[in-house]
């Protein structure tokens, strides 16, 4: 019974290891070395958006915004361009 203890142990430590390798190679420019230390544990995992993403997709909207108001404008111009001729 003991060794199976030591085996699931030694077992969820290196899934653990394998975790936190995975969430660093993740991280663009993660300062911490590929070496990680064995002593080194995951407390907990989560995904996050940079707020440089949700700037751009902001820009991207506004910009889509801007070019649906142009077209917009633009069609009722020459409606009225048509209905006056």
């Amino acid at each position: 019974m003991c060794a199976c203890r030591h085996i699931n142990e030694d077992k969820r430590r290196a899934e653990g290891h394998q975790t936190l390798f995975s969430i660093v190679n993740d991280i663009e420019n993660c300062p911490v070395s590929h070496t990680l230390p064995l002593y080194y544990h995951t407390v907990q995992q989560c995904s996050v958006i940079s707020a440089l993403s949700i700037y751009v997709l902001a820009v991207l909207v506004i910009g889509v915004f801007v070019v649906f108001l142009a077209i917009v404008v633009n069609v009722q111009a020459q409606n009225t361009l048509t209905s006056q001729s």
